[in-house]
């Protein structure tokens, strides 16, 4: 009997161990499989079963009725326990994150992808990785297998992206049926994973204080989640490199990866969604080929660099005065290229107008703040290991001084009004008249050529410099993105018609300028033409205007005051606010036109004889240049804080005065030194000598230094690491390879353009106003002597 015994429960074990489910039992061998010492006391405590029911159920005799019902019953509770407790874990079990499926393995396993070339490379590829052939162990090694570093911030992992385009060998037919060798080459794709708790709890704070430290001993998934907490990183969001046969299309490895990981996924009551973007799935075989248009672009540009060492080796051989002015029209044309003249040009320093002459330090500290906050912009879009300190950043107060940093575009865009405004005057009091077409003509002509040399770069040339896990992402589509949208950025309309596909990222600076200019001439105009009372009553209701726009949007839709750098977005391009109001023109010209203004009262000062006192001046300054600007771009930390709830009426009066009160701190700086007898001081340490040249270098900066950090983030093999010192670190070379670009520029294209403006259209003009009644020697597109050299705001 006693062996029967033992039979019979050796087969009972045997019949457990091979079934996974319980479900076909009887109810006493249910209850002879479950864990009755892992749940009897929370069954017991719960009140659901008394522990004499229990130890009756265990023992009773199945065949009575009454057995079964009890038994029935016990089962139906335990079962109910298990999938709300956890069950005590053989030591030799594997815990849940062990068994998270590897990328390069389950995708070779995986017999979901369609028939074809990809299946059979990926099968080759399997049995070639377990037979250890260099080839697919290399495709293996390539490939990010585990995520790391989640909680610090560190979802993006690239794996070795020259490992992977370095695959490339020919296989031997593995079957009779096949009588070719088949070329296999690695294809580099970065896969993005979204996982989350299927039982997740709904966003939203549920009265709790968000931040950045968390309970160590709580859940694992309480560090993940944002919960509506905008500053933090999607750690939700992992993106893995992935090395996979080229023969492989991004929509095949995608539904190769779906269904392993919607396995491993119901297993443990997740949800995770695989996509490949397919920018980010990238092969040596499918580069871009040198095309027409690179060929026209290098002959261009060859022709520039051919002319400018003619014309200045030209330029050397000219000895008399009448020589070097030129003889004729093909004459002075080549002479424009003369690079000694461009470079006495650049570096030529002439402080002429107190009030102007401030302008160099101001645009160039303004460039610098710029520079480093496009630099700041890269650590967010770009893999980095330890994001949770660029998150705790934004609770830190001083730090709005970077964060709010996009305010400082205000201050060039109410230099830009001022300029234009001061030299319009005086070109209105001396031709008597204004022609519209000619003025765009000629600020077209002024900003356009060194705008379309780097538009057709980036189309053209900058996808064949480089490559790196993110290269197709961010220069081969941006790439796409100027070849198909050229026109809009040129005739300045990208700003509301091709956003969606960005050329050049910060050109639509550009097109809201361009925009303003043209409003400003007819408003200048008008100023001119009518008395001054009526002029700046003009002036005041369109400023007015423009800041209740801003201020009508934002409060009936209730969007956000200020544009925010979200560390979890992967590129400007994901941010709604930036696409539909940041880069709007009629949400942006407040700060143009306040600069309009203080232009208006700089040339009227001209006539004046009064000075502000010293004490005063003082005074003012104070207030107005640095309380004004501190407060209006230190209260923008209140909507860096998710804890803080704002009301719509808040967010509105923000959103439409913090950019023209920062105008018009940035305004006074040049009205108070122009206008004060108590600053010379402050006018020594704001005109440095070696400020001048690089302030003509600015527009040029603009324009290259994107394409100087995107080819950075771009090419880069591994995340970085972000600290204060390494940001500082980067500034330094984006300051010297971007002047030292900007220079070349400035040399080739920005030079010549405008000395052609210069000697054929300025002085063509001047003909015809001598000819004309009011017959006055300036040209009737020329500013003051004091303000040619700050005619623009770069």
């Amino acid at each position: 009997m006693l062996i029967l015994n033992c039979i019979w429960a050796i087969s009972l074990v045997l019949v457990l161990n091979a079934n996974e489910s319980l479900g076909h039992l009887s109810p006493f061998h249910r209850v002879a499989g479950l864990d009755r010492r892992a749940h009897e006391r929370n069954r017991t405590e719960r009140g659901y079963l008394k522990l004499t029911d229990v130890r009756t159920a265990e023992s009773c005799d199945e065949r009575t009725e009454s057995c079964r019902t009890t038994l029935n019953t016990y089962v139906n509770y335990v079962e109910s326990d298990l999938r709300d407790f956890p069950r005590e874990r053989s030591p030799f079990e594997k815990i849940w994150l062990e068994k998270i499926p590897l990328p390069p393995i389950a995708v070779a396993e995986s017999r979901s992808t369609p028939k074809g070339a990809c299946r059979r490379q990926l099968s080759r590829y399997f049995q070639d990785l377990r037979d250890g052939k260099l080839w697919a162990v290399q495709m293996f090694d390539a490939s990010a297998k585990y995520p790391y570093g989640i909680i610090d911030g560190q979802t993006r992992h690239l794996g070795s992206f020259d490992q992977c385009y370095r695959v490339d060998t020919w296989l031997a037919p593995a079957t009779k049926y096949e009588r070719l060798p088949e070329r296999v080459r690695g294809r580099y794709c970065l896969v993005d994973f979204e996982y989350k708790q299927k039982r997740d709890r709904p966003r939203g704070r549920n009265g709790q204080k968000l931040g950045f430290d968390f309970n160590p001993k709580g859940s694992a998934w309480e560090a993940v989640k944002e919960k509506g907490d905008f500053r933090r990183v999607r750690r939700y969001n992992v993106q893995m490199a992935l090395c996979v046969p080229a023969a492989c299309s991004p929509a095949e490895v995608s539904q190769a990866l779906s269904a392993p990981y919607d396995d491993f996924a119901a297993q443990n009551d997740l949800s995770i969604r695989v996509r490949i973007d397919e920018h980010n799935c990238q092969t040596q075989a499918e580069e871009p080929r040198v095309s027409r248009g690179t060929l026209v672009y290098g002959l261009v540009l060859g022709g520039i660099v051919v002319t400018v060492v003619i014309s200045s080796i030209y330029d050397g051989t000219l000895e008399t005065q009448e020589e070097r002015e030129g003889s004729s029209n093909a004459q002075k044309l080549l002479l424009c290229f003369s690079a000694r003249r461009n470079l006495r040009t650049v570096f030529e320093v002439s402080y002429k107008h107190r009030g102007l002459d401030t302008i160099h330090f101001l645009r160039f500290v303004s460039m610098c703040m710029v520079l480093i906050g496009h630099r700041m912009m890269q650590y967010y879009f770009n893999p980095v290991v330890n994001k949770r300190y660029l998150e705790m950043t934004f609770d830190v107060p001083s730090f709005v001084i970077v964060h709010n940093g996009p305010i400082i575009v205000d201050g060039f865009f109410a230099i830009g009004g001022l300029l234009t405004c001061y030299g319009l005057l005086d070109q209105f009091d001396k031709t008597k008249r204004m022609n519209f077409i000619g003025l765009t003509f000629i600020r077209f002509l002024r900003f356009t050529p060194a705008y379309a040399l780097m538009i057709f770069f980036v189309a053209y040339v900058f996808p064949h410099l480089g490559s790196g896990p993110e290269w197709a992402q961010k220069v081969v589509a941006e790439s796409q993105h100027c070849a198909s949208t050229w026109w809009a950025n040129l005739f300045y309309l990208n700003n509301y018609l091709t956003m969606d596909r960005m050329c050049i990222f910060q050109s639509w600076y550009l097109s809201v300028d361009f925009h303003c200019y043209l409003v400003a001439i007819v408003l200048i105009y008008l100023f001119w033409k009518w008395p001054r009372k009526i002029g700046y009553s003009i002036l005041g209701l369109v400023t007015l205007l423009s800041i209740v726009v801003p201020f009508y949007i934002t409060y009936k839709h209730r969007i956000q005051p200020l544009f925010i750098g979200f560390p979890h977005l992967n590129g400007l391009a994901d941010d709604s606010y930036f696409l539909n109001y940041y880069v709007k023109t009629h949400l942006r010209m407040s700060a143009y036109l306040i600069g309009v203004i203080a232009g208006a009262i700089l040339y009227d000062y001209q006539r004046a004889s009064w000075r502000i006192s010293k004490d005063y001046s003082k005074t003012l300054f104070f207030v107005l240049v640095l309380v004004m600007s501190y407060y209006s771009q230190s209260y923008g930390f209140r909507f860096y804080d998710p804890n803080v709830s704002h009301s719509s009426l808040e967010m509105a009066v923000y959103a439409s005065l913090h950019r023209a009160t920062f105008a018009v701190s940035f305004c006074s700086i040049i009205l108070l030194i122009e206008m004060s007898d108590g600053l010379n001081g402050y006018y020594k340490f704001l005109t440095p000598g070696w400020c001048q040249p690089l302030g003509r270098l600015t527009y040029s900066v603009f324009l290259s230094h994107g394409v100087i950090q995107t080819y950075q983030m771009a090419t880069v093999r591994t995340a970085r690491t972000f600290s204060i010192n390494s940001t500082l670190w980067d500034f330094v070379p984006d300051v010297v390879y971007s002047f030292s670009l900007a220079l070349l520029i400035a040399i080739g294209i920005e030079g010549p353009f405008r000395k052609m403006e210069k000697h054929f259209i300025m002085r063509r003009t001047t003909k015809r106003s001598d000819r004309s009644t009011f017959r006055d020697e300036s040209p009737a597109y020329s500013i003051p002597e004091q303000c040619s050299e700050t005619k623009d705001v770069f």
